[in-house]
């Protein structure tokens, strides 16, 4: 049992779920996440009293992890390690560009323009994710410079919150960065228990 006093954001999201740690799994993800967080942090896995199946992250970064798990484990993380919200998320885009800068993930990020990272950004989704999806709208321009990009992402009710969601900005701030993009602003506004719209801007110099 996830101890509430020390992880709130965590109990919080697992209490939301319909089968706790075991809802979803048909929605995977890649491991980076609770890779680097069994690197930087075996402490808090060992101390939380998570299920084996938790913290049976696999080895190979190409691999798929249960994404509710990788959650909790995020979750974690910024409610036991991180002193504030804003060093998550920080922590969060430092660790996206440095994945995006892997030779396997390197030409689908930075050989292409921030208008066509966001064009693709569905198969891009598909790429880091199974089960959920993100849906692309359209990319408008204004005459200052400044390019916008409106998706809707789709999932299992409560499968993320809001706090999730801005970890994921964290992300999309990273893919449009490391495509060139400047002064890039992600932002998520839930829209259901199963919805959120996804709002990026970036400047061209």
């Amino acid at each position: 049992m996830l101890d509430g006093a020390a992880f709130p954001a965590a109990k919080a999201y697992l209490d939301q779920l319909p089968d706790g740690i075991r809802s979803y799994p048909q929605c995977r993800v890649r491991p980076h996440v609770p890779l680097r967080i069994a690197e930087e942090f075996p402490d808090l896995i060992e101390q939380a009293g998570l299920s084996a199946e938790v913290k049976a992250i696999p080895s190979a970064r190409e691999a798929w992890f249960p994404e509710v798990h990788a959650n909790v484990l995020n979750l974690m993380a910024m409610d036991g390690i991180f002193e504030s919200k804003r060093r998550w998320l920080q922590w969060s885009y430092d660790l996206s560009m440095e994945v995006f800068k892997r030779p396997m993930y390197r030409v689908i990020m930075f050989v292409m323009s921030p208008t066509l990272v966001a064009m693709g950004a569905s198969k891009r989704w598909s790429t880091f994710r199974e089960g959920t999806d993100l849906s692309p709208g359209k990319t408008t321009g204004s005459e200052g410079g400044v390019s916008t990009s409106r998706s809707t992402l789709t999932f299992p009710d409560h499968h993320y919150n809001q706090a999730l969601l801005d970890g994921l900005n964290a992300g999309f701030r990273a893919a449009i960065t490391a495509a060139g993009g400047k002064q890039v602003v992600a932002s998520s506004r839930m829209t259901s228990p199963r919805e959120a719209t996804v709002e990026v801007s970036w400047a061209k110099t």
